[in-house]
């Protein structure tokens, strides 16, 4: 699948990120929420991979994974779709 990627205000926690986009004349409504884990200093990588881990697990199940973002100050974003 081709992307294109497109800067967008980061929505605030439990919003959901709605775009419309038009491909070949045809509308489509796409859907996002992006999460963050987040994780104190003195966490290790292992542990940091855990947290991420059961965050996926407990999440909604309506939602579907899309991206793992990279990890920075404490806190990684999580794209679903």
């Amino acid at each position: 699948m081709d992307q294109v990627r497109i800067l967008v205000p980061m929505p605030t926690a439990e919003e959901t990120l709605e775009l419309e986009v038009t491909v070949g004349g045809t509308k489509h409504l796409m859907a996002y929420r992006i999460e963050t884990v987040t994780w104190g200093p003195d966490v290790p990588p292992d542990e940091r991979a855990d947290q991420i881990r059961r965050f996926l697990r407990s999440y909604d199940s309506e939602w579907s994974l899309m991206q793992i973002g990279a990890p920075g100050e404490g806190k990684v974003p999580i794209t679903f779709r």
